[in-house]
């Protein structure tokens, strides 16, 4: 978006750069550090050339008391001194970061995430510390994808100071994260219902259950969702409260389904039993991707990280060559050829009910290692591993053209 202005010192700095971006661009796993140190150097060239907008002038002044407080807070995270040129430069970022999902949201249908909570270090907890919860985490009990359980190092807002503040953050999230989006993703949407909480020092199976107001919140959600015009997804995985999903249902909000997670006692569930508001796919960023868990590498992974011990990984690789019989059973995959039996899998996918068949463009170009592993930090470069083909290659060529237009075939 910068390049809608007149500013020749940055793109001179940015033609000095191409070698550097060239270079990060070729890395397997991303540098973001050294991308970041990058892109602030052309930004703040940007914003040295820059004087004023009508429409950035538009945007201070409609977002003021966010935009004021974020802004504070990047400065004071920077150590840098909050004069009020500094904030206008962060204040400047933000505008930029708003006409790049506006130019984006009019020649494509975003699909958002709204993350379950936020970091304790980060602006929003400075911002509204009396709503959040300290010396405690939000996670999950041990369950069969993870066997410790989970902390994930996330204040957890207090559902008594929600109901004091008229919901009015829950609001503002919604109506940030709905601005230019078709379809907005609630990750965790179980923590509407009850959230998990584990004390600070303690292990996740320490943990405990506390209620949420979710009727309120669903209604919430409801009328941001009309007045956004925005499709609401719930990733509504792991151990569910009872009942949660018939309220899902009753508020049209789609369900999550992962085929490989589908399964009714030790089979997996047929394509015509799926559930008509859902969105469905093979896998999503915290599991292996298709030909990842064919091939067993989540299991080697959680050896590698000393997660499970040699026999329990030969156990679950006997367990694993049984699933996939089933999962080829199920789905009808006869083909062994990888591109063949990809999109045999995506097929199957496509003849559900599920109102959105999702494609993965991991999938798409055939990616083994998973994106993210959950319960890990700096043992796994979570986020890291960047695509091995261009998005037009992965949609042109194989496997990727061959997986689209078997889905076409059922959904056209």
């Amino acid at each position: 978006m910068i390049s809608d202005f007149d500013l020749p010192k940055t793109r001179a700095h940015y033609a000095d750069c191409a070698s550097a971006f060239a270079h990060l661009e070729s890395l397997r796993l991303i540098d973001y550090p050294a991308v970041w140190r990058l892109k602030s150097e052309l930004l703040g060239t940007a914003y040295s050339e820059f004087s004023t907008h009508s429409d950035f002038e538009f945007y201070c002044d409609r977002n003021r008391a966010l935009l004021d407080s974020h802004c504070l807070f990047e400065v004071n995270a920077a150590h840098e001194e909050p004069s009020p040129e500094r904030l206008r430069y962060r204040a400047f970022l933000q505008w930029l970061c708003e006409r790049q999902f506006s130019a984006a949201a009019q020649h494509h249908n975003l699909y958002r995430d709204l993350a379950l909570g936020c970091a304790y270090d980060g602006g929003e907890m400075q911002a509204y510390s009396d709503l959040f919860l300290h010396n405690i985490s939000i996670g999950a009990p041990p369950d069969p994808f993870s066997r410790e359980g989970q902390i994930w190092h996330l204040p957890p807002q207090s559902p008594w100071r929600m109901r004091q503040s008229g919901f009015q953050h829950f609001r503002t999230l919604l109506e940030q994260n709905m601005s230019h989006a078709a379809a907005l993703r609630i990750d965790h949407v179980l923590g509407l219902a009850r959230q998990f909480w584990v004390p600070d020092g303690a292990p996740a199976m320490n943990g405990a259950y506390v209620q949420f107001p979710l009727q309120a919140l669903l209604a919430i959600l409801a009328i941001e969702s009309h007045r956004h015009q925005c499709l609401v997804i719930g990733e509504d995985l792991g151990i569910l409260p009872e009942g949660l999903r018939g309220a899902l249902d009753q508020f049209d909000i789609l369900s999550t389904r992962i085929a490989l997670f589908e399964k009714y006692h030790d089979a997996f569930i047929p394509a015509p039993h799926y559930p008509h508001k859902a969105i469905v796919s093979l896998g999503s960023h915290d599991s292996p991707t298709f030909t990842g868990w064919r091939a067993g590498s989540d299991l080697r992974i959680a050896a590698d990280l000393g997660h499970i011990n040699s026999t329990e990984l030969i156990n679950l690789q006997d367990h694993r060559r049984h699933e996939i019989n089933q999962f080829d059973q199920a789905a009808q995959i006869i083909q062994k050829d990888p591109t063949e039996m990809l999109a045999q899998a995506h097929g199957f996918l496509a003849q559900t009910p599920a109102m959105i068949c999702s494609v993965q463009i991991d999938d798409l170009v055939g990616e083994t290692d998973q994106l993210n592993v959950p319960g890990t930090d700096q043992q796994w470069p979570n986020w890291r591993r960047r695509l091995s083909h261009s998005i037009e290659d992965a949609v042109a060529g194989e496997p990727g053209r061959t997986i689209l237009a078997r889905v076409k075939s059922y959904r056209p």
